[in-house]
């Protein structure tokens, strides 16, 4: 008799041990929106992985920081996980990117020293079948003004009186005193505006 009620307060105590765990925990608020799952990892094929986008087509790109061959855009796989180059060598140091209205993907170069040029890129996705990349045609924009260390990206999405056009790109520079450059793209030229 005693033994039974000793198994039944233990067993009592760690239910409540484990309820009081698992509120602790931290929980989706709709479990049925989705959970986190591993899509890629490769320690060879993703070195030092930074900025993420989607495109139109729910594709995920990726760009490497790493300032050597390896450096560049990526596509990753939804369903395998592969990883597949599309610019190699043309964006070392990518940072961000970011997809314009019009499908554009922009890319930001964090390098220095402070320059117009090959800091900030814009590149046409080229589709194979099913809408899956297969590879990118990239060119550097030119910009009026130098930029030293673009870190964030931001592109507008659609016409706003305070901000501008729906394309309109917004670099934040990664200094200490901190600078946000609006450009205008024109081609493969930038007018740059410093906001702050």
């Amino acid at each position: 008799m005693e033994s039974r009620s000793f198994w039944r307060n233990t067993c009592l105590a760690a239910t409540l041990c484990i309820s009081q765990l698992a509120s602790a925990m931290p929980m989706l608020v709709d479990p049925g929106a989705g959970t986190l799952s591993l899509v890629a990892d490769s320690p060879t094929r993703l070195p030092r992985i930074d900025g993420l986008a989607f495109d139109a087509y729910g594709n995920l790109f990726g760009a490497l920081e790493t300032a050597n061959s390896n450096g560049g855009i990526v596509y990753i796989d939804k369903h395998s996980g592969a990883v597949t180059d599309l610019d190699i060598g043309t964006v070392t140091g990518a940072d961000q990117l970011k997809f314009a209205p019009d499908g554009t993907l922009y890319v930001t170069n964090e390098l220095t020293p402070a320059q117009p040029g090959n800091r900030l890129f814009q590149a046409q996705i080229q589709y194979g079948a099913g809408n899956i990349p297969v590879g990118a045609t990239v060119t550097s924009v030119t910009t009026s003004l130098a930029l030293n260390n673009p870190e964030g990206l931001a592109i507008l999405q659609q016409d706003d009186p305070g901000f501008g056009p729906a394309g309109t790109l917004y670099v934040g520079e990664d200094l200490s005193n901190g600078e946000i450059h609006r450009i205008g793209i024109s081609g493969s030229n930038g007018t740059s505006t410093r906001l702050v």
